[in-house]
């Protein structure tokens, strides 16, 4: 099936912020974990 360049668009903005709210949490996973690991 071919979509529209304005389907394409919205998925490609869709998957973008759904990867930027992955790697924030990560990052905030991994700061924690790393000042739990500083502190023993």
């Amino acid at each position: 099936k071919q979509i529209s360049e304005d389907e394409l668009a919205d998925g490609e903005t869709k998957i973008q912020d759904l990867t930027n709210k992955y790697v924030e949490e990560t990052d905030s996973v991994a700061e924690a974990k790393e000042a739990e690991v500083m502190a023993v």
